[in-house]
């Protein structure tokens, strides 16, 4: 919960009526600013209105050229159309709030409004937002990347049990192995070393040679597409280090998207490749090299807003809302890994 700041002491009483209002008036652009702020939100196109599916089809060909023989060949290319449907799935988001455990502590001078003098709450906004920062973190901390609903259910994994996430996607692209459209062979890297000591006395690692792998799985025209190599925070900063031993200097970190979005760009790649921590990867050693627009996200904002729904029972408020969401490799083609999970 966030610090509050002084607005003065209300005499008029909390209801549920009024945070519904609240929430049906401001809660869609709320929902879209708190989305939009996420991590993978800035890494990866992200869909809204998607109640069900979304396909994206790509159509490609194959042994077009040959000798001329002056007539139509039988065994000339032809157009292939491929398929990948973006599934968002649903789940529910439960939040509740008990008005008597901040009455020890938050006085008149951090609150709106009140139940009675004694049962003070904060102002509705403020309740909202909390909401949707904790349904934010749980998308792009667990969601994202890890969910998962083929796990067993247990309490443990439940916020992952609701959507299938990235890596879900991704284990089934590289089971397919060397399929033309559904495979993903992901590059041999050995357990990741920044190297050690500093300035003449220093041993490299193995940090640059490793991504420069995975990186130069794509060749012909796949290679001269802008693309992003993304990987886990502890990651990232061993690149750094190693980097940084090797040509004593750090990689320039750049930014854009209103500084949202930060990474470094490697080197002989003609600014085409760069570099991003990306803490939906969690504690992952997984790196994945995506050209833009290889993986997808999508979710349903009015479904989200039109379920949203507050609750009294006894002195409790519960706040409830249904989650709907999901992410693809819609172009497994544009996408390439390492072996480390």
């Amino acid at each position: 919960m966030p610090v509050i700041n002084t607005f003065g002491q209300s005499n008029e009483s909390v209801n549920i009526s009024k945070i519904l209002t609240f929430a049906q008036k401001y809660g869609p652009d709320m929902f879209r600013e708190f989305m939009n702020d996420s991590e993978f939100a800035t890494h990866f196109p992200i869909y809204n209105g998607v109640v069900n599916e979304m396909g994206f089809m790509k159509i490609s060909t194959d042994g077009m050229l040959g000798p001329y023989t002056g007539k139509i060949e039988n065994d000339g290319g032809e157009f292939t159309y491929s398929q990948r449907k973006l599934t968002v799935k649903v789940g529910q988001a439960n939040l509740a709030f008990d008005p008597e455990t901040i009455r020890p502590t938050v006085r008149a001078n951090q609150i709106v409004t009140s139940l009675t003098s004694l049962k003070q709450v904060p102002d509705q906004a403020l309740l909202l937002g909390e909401f949707m920062r904790r349904l934010q973190a749980g998308l792009n901390d667990n969601t994202f990347y890890k969910g998962d609903t083929s796990l067993a259910v247990a309490p443990g994994n439940k916020v992952l049990r609701w959507a299938d996430g990235l890596e879900k996607d991704l284990l089934a692209c590289i089971a397919a192995g060397s399929d033309k459209y559904d495979g993903i062979v992901p590059a041999t890297t050995a357990a990741w070393d920044a190297g050690s000591g500093d300035n003449a006395n220093f041993t490299s690692g193995n940090m640059i040679e490793g991504f420069e792998a995975v990186d130069d799985q794509f060749t012909g025209a796949a290679a001269k597409e802008d693309r992003t190599i993304f990987c886990a925070p502890h990651v990232f900063k061993k690149y750094n280090k190693d980097y940084k031993r090797r040509h004593k200097t750090n990689p320039t970190y750049e930014k854009f998207n209103g500084g949202r979005f930060g990474f470094v760009m490697m080197d002989d790649t003609n600014d085409k490749v760069k570099i991003a921590s990306a803490t939906w990867l969690g504690t992952s050693n997984r790196i994945i090299d995506v050209i833009d627009g290889s993986i997808v996200g999508g979710c349903d904002i009015p479904g989200m807003i039109s379920s949203l729904d507050v609750q009294k029972i006894g002195f409790i408020f519960h706040f409830l809302c249904k989650s709907i969401f999901g992410v693809k490799i819609v172009n497994p083609e544009g996408v390439k890994t390492n072996t480390l999970a």
